[in-house]
This record gives C-alpha cells, sequence and structure tokens, in this order.
C-alpha cells in the first residue's frame, strides 16, 4: 500500500509478516520433502487455531458450573449475561 500514513505502514507491515510466514511455511513444507498444495499449506497456517476458544460457550460453561453449584433460584442474580 502506498504511502506514510500510519495506516499505511501498519497494512504494510502484517502484508511483509503475512508474506514472512507463508515463505516460512513453504520451506516447512519442502524440508518434509511433502506437496506444495493449498490442503498441506492451511493445515500449517491454522494449526494454531485449535485452541481458540470462543466467548459464548466460555460464558455458557460459567452459568451451568453457577447452576450446579448454587441452584436454579439463587444463581439467577449470578449469571455472566451473554
Amino acid at each position: 500500500m502506498k504511502g506514510n500514513n500510519e495506516e499505511a505502514r501498519s497494512i504494510n507491515n502484517y502484508l511483509n509478516m503475512m508474506q514472512s510466514k507463508a515463505l516460512g511455511i513453504k520451506l516447512q513444507l519442502l524440508r518434509k520433502n511433502e506437496e506444495l498444495t493449498i490442503e498441506n499449506f492451511q493445515n500449517i497456517l491454522f494449526e494454531d487455531d485449535e485452541n481458540v476458544r470462543m466467548l459464548i460457550p466460555i460464558l455458557e460453561g460459567h452459568n451451568n458450573r453457577m447452576k450446579e453449584l448454587i441452584g436454579k433460584i439463587v444463581c439467577l442474580r449470578y449469571f455472566t449475561s451473554i
């Protein structure tokens, strides 16, 4: 992206980071003698996403634990709103 403002620098830094990551994945696949397919590339690129937890299931789990600990009538005031 052309420009010298903060937004252009930020986008360019992000693009440089992604380019470096892509080259690193390519080298990793070549070292393992694996095919350079989009599936192999995506598997390596997105493997960290398996540990991502979403907010709604976390809050629902919290509310369920509160139901078990306190009881249904009392726990209404302790629910974390979703």
